[in-house]
Formats: structure tokens, sequence, C-alpha cells
């Protein structure tokens, strides 16, 4: 494995599809893909920091901005696109997409419509039964991503920080910059 070491710029977060592990790398602003062999290779992300989609089958063509999260539902990847205030999908076939949020907008919009939410350094995330829950850091909120578009913050409050318990009001729980 000491090919691997020189590939690894900020790994943060991982996750497998079964047979491959992918991990976010946050410094190199890039998705690893890391074969059952040990071989370490470039999944996603140019290694330059920015915004950009790509089209199918030139994922190493989209720019990511510091991912630090990374998940999958068997079908798809997504990312926690932290520097760049995004939720992104990356399809099987190399598609790279935005699943919710503005491009370089950090902000707190819940919405019908995922493109135009609003998160703040989005980091953590996980799927469960085609919903995306999302850990918004620096609006210190846990948000839900719908698989028809909806952002809804699902526990705490934008802006607000602490460590309180909801007791049963999930809106009045406070994090303090959930990862």
């Amino acid at each position: 494995f000491s090919h691997i070491s020189s590939a690894f710029g900020g790994p943060i977060s991982v996750t497998t599809d079964g047979t491959n592990h992918f991990v976010a790398n946050y410094l190199t602003h890039n998705i690893l893909k890391i074969d059952s062999t040990g071989l370490v290779t470039v999944f996603a992300g140019s290694g330059v920091a920015g915004f950009a989609n790509s089209s199918t089958a030139k994922a190493k063509t989209a720019l990511f901005n510091s991912p630090k999260g990374i998940t999958t539902d068997g079908t798809a990847f997504y990312v926690a696109d932290t520097g760049n205030h995004l939720i992104r999908k990356i399809e099987y076939n190399g598609r790279v997409s935005i699943l919710a949020g503005v491009a370089a907008t950090a902000g707190d919009y819940d919405t019908s419509l995922s493109v135009v939410a609003r998160f703040n350094q989005p980091t953590g995330l996980t799927v469960v039964g085609g919903l995306v829950f999302v850990t918004d850091t620096s609006n210190h909120t846990i948000r839900t991503v719908y698989p028809d578009g909806t952002v809804t913050t699902l526990a705490g409050s934008p802006g607000s920080s602490g460590s309180t318990d909801g007791n049963g009001d999930r809106k009045a729980a406070r994090f303090n910059y959930p990862a």
C-alpha cells in the first residue's frame, strides 16, 4: 500500500459500494476510489478547487471545493461539497450534478425546489429510504433532501447554536456545528 499515501490530501469521509471504497478528499478537492487490490485512483474531481458539473462519463472534469462527506444508496453517490455549499450527486456513469443548493451561495433556505435551496458548509450526509439527511454545519441544523427536490430543516434552528434537546419539538433542538 505504499502507493496510497501520495494520493491522499485530507481524507475525511469514506463509503463503500460493497467492493470498492470511495473517499472524500477535502484538501485535494476530489473523490478517490480504492479498489479491492488497494489501487487508488481519482473517481471524481479534477483536484482543483472550484465548481463545475460534468457530463456523462467525465466525472474527473468536475470541480469540487473541499468535499467533506460522501455516501451511497447503491445507485449513486452523494457528496457534501462543503466549500461550494452544495449537495452533489455522482451517478455510476460518471455524471456529476447538483442535488441541492446553489453553487458558492451560503444560506439556510428551505424550499420545494432543491436547486434554489441554500446550505452553509454542509459536511456529513447519509441516505435512508431515498431521503438524503445532511448536517448543515454552519447553520447548526440537520436537513432533509426529498426525492421530489423538497429541502426542509429536520432539526435545529438556522443560526442558533447550542446543546438543547428538543423535547418533542425538533425545531427547538440546538446543535453546535454538527458534522
